[in-house]
């Protein structure tokens, strides 16, 4: 059985580690989840800790590391 591991934003935040971790769910290693709340807080703290970075391309990671990542938003 594929363990479950819910993905916080303390995890999600540095990009390296964001990218080990959805591949390893890619891999089918782990069940990856997170939510929408989640994922704002990792973005908004992106966003205010780069200000360099275009809004426009941080949305378009949030939405790729949803759609590689089957089933991969929770509620609560």
């Amino acid at each position: 059985m594929i363990p479950l591991a819910v993905y916080d934003a303390n995890v999600l935040y540095p990009s390296p580690l964001r990218d080990f971790l959805i591949r390893v769910a890619i891999e089918d290693l782990v069940r990856a989840r997170w939510s929408e709340r989640i994922l704002d807080e990792v973005f908004r703290n992106i966003a205010a800790n780069r200000p360099d970075l275009d809004v426009t391309r941080l949305q378009r990671t949030r939405e790729r590391m949803c759609a590689a990542v089957l089933d991969c938003l929770v509620d609560g």
